[in-house]
């Protein structure tokens, strides 16, 4: 089960949007310093907002708009075209995922190589392999996205590996 926890100082709810986009309202005891969201769905995004409400009425909210993410799905397909000898096209579909990157390694002689990363394009990530060795070779990706909004600082998560056709 994937869950998801915050810090709260004296809120009396918590909303969570959660996708499809719809607010769950959670109402915590005066003295909760946290809060566990549970059941996150892999391949989303999580935004969190918090208020405290009390008989005055309810405060102005706290909102995480960047959101966090979970893990992408891995990619739907890894195409490969060699170009010329030495050149191989990589075209990676990432879109049924949130990826923001994709990286790609070549099977070349039982080793894997980094071949390099690329930012999908409307679903599609497109790399250029020049340096193929002669002879047989097979390509992998994985999808990849930063767990709190763009920030890839904070750290990434990855997908399962997907591998393509020998070329």
């Amino acid at each position: 089960m994937s869950r998801v926890a915050c810090s709260v100082m004296a809120v009396s709810w918590l909303r969570v949007m959660v996708p499809p986009v719809r607010t769950v309202r959670t109402t915590l005891n005066w003295d909760a310093t946290n809060y566990t969201y549970g059941n996150l769905k892999p391949n989303a995004h999580y935004q969190f907002g918090m208020w405290a409400s009390n008989p005055a009425g309810e405060s102005t909210h706290v909102d995480n708009t960047a959101g966090i993410h979970t893990t992408p799905a891995a990619p739907r397909s890894v195409g490969v075209t060699r170009v010329s000898s030495g050149r191989v096209r990589i075209t990676v579909d990432v879109s049924n995922s949130y990826a923001t990157s994709v990286t790609v390694e070549r099977l070349f002689d039982g080793t894997w190589t980094a071949v390099g990363t690329a930012s999908p394009v409307n679903g599609k990530a497109t790399l250029e392999d020049t340096s193929v060795p002669a002879g047989v070779v097979q390509y992998r990706a994985l999808a990849r996205v930063p767990i709190y909004g763009t920030d890839t600082g904070r750290g990434m998560l990855s997908s399962a590996w997907v591998s393509s056709t020998t070329v």
